[in-house]
């Protein structure tokens, strides 16, 4: 009898264990969003394994530079997939660089929008809208209506960008709530 009070109480003493353990990774799992942060989401289809980064700039500097960057891996997909890049609260960028893929095999994207958000406030650009608000540099040809975007090596460089047009500007400001 007291061996089997003695194993009750193990396996207990064990369980209550996992328990705390399975709701500590929960917990590590779960993403805070703050509502307070500058956000810019790619959604689109990378086939791929790959890495975007998002440069920014700010009042401080006249040129993008490697300290104002956001890096995000992605998982290769046939799946549309949210690439969500996060700013620190207090950052406000009054310009944005997309390298769209930093992997030489990535020869094919899908975009399907780029959003730019802060609390309610939120700006989509649809794939026919692109050009309005990006362009593009010599390692990319996009289709605009499509969103295809076609990524490419010239002379053993490979570094496709989307720059922003003057058009995004008085959107950022309207979202920011800020001038430029």
């Amino acid at each position: 009898m007291r061996f089997i009070l003695l194993l009750l109480t193990a396996i207990t003493v064990a369980s209550c264990g996992k328990k705390e353990e399975n709701a500590k990774e929960q917990q590590i799992e779960e993403v805070v969003v703050n509502p307070n942060t500058f956000k810019v989401e790619v959604e689109g289809i990378f086939k791929k394994d790959d890495e975007l980064i998002l440069f920014w700039k700010d009042a401080s500097i006249p040129y993008f530079d490697d300290n104002h960057t956001i890096y995000q891996g992605i998982k290769g997909s046939d799946s549309p997939q949210k690439i969500v890049f996060e700013f620190l609260e207090g950052e406000m960028p009054n310009d944005i660089r997309l390298d769209i893929s930093s992997k030489k095999e990535q020869t094919e994207i899908l975009l399907n929008s780029i959003k730019l958000e802060q609390q309610d406030r939120s700006f989509v650009i649809t794939k026919d809208k692109l050009l309005e608000y990006f362009r593009t540099n010599e390692f990319i040809t996009l289709d605009s209506i499509s969103g295809k975007v076609i990524t490419k090596e010239i002379n053993g460089n490979y570094d496709p960008i989307l720059f922003t047009t003057p058009n995004i500007y008085p959107k950022m400001e309207s979202i920011l709530m800020t001038q430029f």
